[in-house]
């Protein structure tokens, strides 16, 4: 069954929420101390959001068959 634009493009945007709420967190926590991990935060970011949106990706690669 093909998915319409609206959802691609919805599900696309909660990828992108729930990225830009993993930064926020990590940023919060790195800020008040919960945690020392300021050499990962770097690679940690773009490796998460690489990991959302290849699992949105590989989502539509499936549907489209």
């Amino acid at each position: 069954m093909m998915k319409t634009i609206v959802y691609w493009v919805g599900l696309i945007l909660i990828g992108f929420g729930i990225w830009v709420s993993f930064i926020a967190l990590w940023v919060y926590w790195s800020i008040h101390n919960y945690w020392r991990f300021g050499s990962l935060s770097l690679p940690a970011i773009p490796i998460v959001g690489a990991v959302i949106f290849i699992a949105i990706g590989l989502r539509m690669m499936k549907d489209a068959k």
